[in-house]
This record gives C-alpha cells, sequence and structure tokens, in this order.
C-alpha cells in the first residue's frame, strides 16, 4: 500500500489515538485516584499540543485534495474537530477520542467501499 495525502493523515490518527489511550490508562494506573487524571493528562498533554497541530495541518491538506469526495470531507472535519478539543478543551478528552476514532472509522469504511 502506498502513502498518499488522503491515507496519511488517518495513519498519524491511528498512531496518536493509540498513544493517546496508552497514556490516559498509564495515567490511571500509576495515578489511582480519579481527581488526579485531568490535571496530570492536563500537564502531558500541554507537553505535546504541537502533534494536534500537524495533524491539523496533515488534515487540512488532505481536505483540500479530496474536495469532490463528500465522505472524506467529512471524515477530515472530524478529525479536525477531534484535534481542535484536544488543543481548546483537554478537559473534553472522551469527546475528542469520540470526534478521533469517528474519523477514523469512516475514513476506514470509505477507502474499503472504493476498493
Amino acid at each position: 500500500m502506498k502513502i498518499s495525502p488522503y491515507k496519511f493523515p488517518f495513519f498519524f490518527d491511528f498512531i496518536f489515538l493509540v498513544v493517546t489511550l496508552f497514556q490516559s490508562a498509564l495515567i490511571l494506573i500509576l495515578n489511582p485516584p480519579f481527581s488526579n487524571f485531568l490535571p496530570t493528562y492536563m500537564d502531558a498533554i500541554g507537553k505535546v499540543w504541537w502533534l494536534a497541530l500537524v495533524a491539523i495541518l496533515l488534515h487540512v491538506i488532505a481536505y483540500l485534495l479530496s474536495l469532490e469526495q463528500n465522505i472524506a470531507l467529512f471524515t477530515n472535519l472530524l478529525a479536525i474537530l477531534g484535534y481542535l478539543t484536544l488543543i481548546i478543551i483537554p478537559n473534553y478528552l472522551l469527546l475528542a477520542i469520540i470526534f478521533l476514532f469517528a474519523g477514523l472509522v469512516l475514513a476506514l469504511k470509505s477507502y474499503i467501499a472504493r476498493n
């Protein structure tokens, strides 16, 4: 499978989603009281927020390249919305993960339907 500007942002999403879920699980395991989760997570995301900017840039490029495909536009918008939620409102981590996961699943389904 060749790397294309359509697929690469979603590969980045997959890696980012796995790392975010792993990081969240690690914070919950190593920092048992749930009340400590949000401050610890917000401190961690404060150090890597620029990765979300890279992802937004990748999705904007993919969005501009796929103007003729409605489902691709929607999946890119979902991913951009998820990353903006992570940057601007890190308290809504669950909502951001849902947006990223929905964008990833819809992109995978549309890719399978095209091939």
